[in-house]
């Protein structure tokens, strides 16, 4: 956070730094999903037709991710910039990063 925050660094990077001091020190928790998928394929005469429906992660799985860091902005949407020790910095704030929605489809395919 510290050097993510300096304003001449996260004008290089548009991002925040790892903290590679910390590296393998923490871990995410395990990810796991359920995806089902049903399909029927039909032969005609000069081509086939596939219908599918399609679920993925069928049991609504969150997984954790680690968090976003983005710039705090004013009311009129400018990024908010004080100094410290002579250093400008940017206010940053985290975002909690978590994944993982029922994601369904359907489709056709078609073979000629």
């Amino acid at each position: 956070m510290e050097l993510s925050s300096r304003v001449n660094a996260w004008d290089v990077q548009g991002m925040g730094y790892l903290n590679y001091a910390r590296f393998n020190r923490e871990r995410l928790s395990s990810f796991h999903q359920l995806d089902i998928r049903v399909d029927k394929q039909f032969y005609l005469n000069n081509f086939s037709l596939m219908l599918y429906l399609d679920v993925q992660n069928v049991y609504n799985f969150k997984a954790t991710q680690p968090p976003i860091l983005i710039l705090e902005e004013d009311e009129a949407g400018m990024p908010i910039v004080y100094e410290e020790n002579g250093i400008m910095r940017y206010r940053l704030k985290e975002l909690q990063n978590n994944i993982g929605n029922i994601l369904p489809s359907i489709g056709i395919i078609i073979i000629i």
